[in-house]
């Protein structure tokens, strides 16, 4: 378990403060590069601009677009299903169920697409840093400023990708396997994720399977 226990140390904290920071960040990029596109159509059609300029349009276009999409993903993600209601829906079942297993699989697998689709923020935002380098007329120290954000965005979207991959291939793993692996799954998930201590689920699931009565 080192190998998960390694890369699974993500702070409950640090992902909500990348999740809003990433909701905040998409939302002004969206209105951005949304502004910049239909400001760019108008004058192109009043000016005649020419084609090669409307690569770059098309450009700012499919940028608004995807900054929208990882917005409105986090939006609906994030607050999509409470935890009460999961909780409701585990009590119907048997912690040793294949039922109980899917509910309490399918909620992990939110919270870790949330985290996934931040690390999309960070890829966005080097993909923009590094098209500016090489399309832009700037100062040559301009250009490592961009190649060092570029970089950073690379380095800082690796570790929410990897952590909802990870996270991912176990839970599928787990659910093509026995009654023991799955419940080897949830205990692993609910005690050395770190994002998921303290999560109402992740403590009602972690006392029955330490076999405490949860609190009603």
């Amino acid at each position: 378990m080192g190998f998960w226990q390694y890369k699974m140390k993500f702070g409950k904290r640090t992902e909500q403060i990348l999740r809003y920071a990433s909701m905040l960040g998409m939302a002004l990029a969206g209105l951005f590069f949304a502004f910049t596109f239909v400001a760019c159509c108008i004058k192109g059609i009043r000016e005649h601009i020419p084609g090669a300029i409307w690569f770059a349009v098309v450009l700012f276009g499919i940028f608004a677009v995807v900054a929208f999409y990882i917005f409105v993903n986090l939006w609906r993600e994030s607050f999509s299903g409470s935890p009460h209601s999961v909780i409701v829906q585990l009590k119907a079942h048997d912690f040793r169920s294949l039922q109980f297993f899917n509910i309490a699989a399918r909620y992990f697998q939110r919270r870790l697409r949330v985290i996934w689709v931040c690390s999309m923020f960070f890829a966005f935002i080097s993909v923009i840093s590094f098209l500016l380098c090489f399309i832009s007329q700037v100062p040559w120290w301009f250009r490592m400023l961009l190649v060092a954000s570029g970089s950073y965005g690379v380095y800082m979207c690796r570790n929410p990708y990897r952590l909802a991959r990870h996270g991912n291939q176990l839970i599928e793993a787990a659910r093509r396997l026995d009654q023991h692996h799955q419940l080897d799954c949830l205990e692993f998930m609910t005690t050395n994720l770190v994002t998921f201590r303290g999560d109402p689920v992740a403590v009602y699931i972690l006392r029955l399977l330490r076999h405490e009565e949860p609190a009603a």
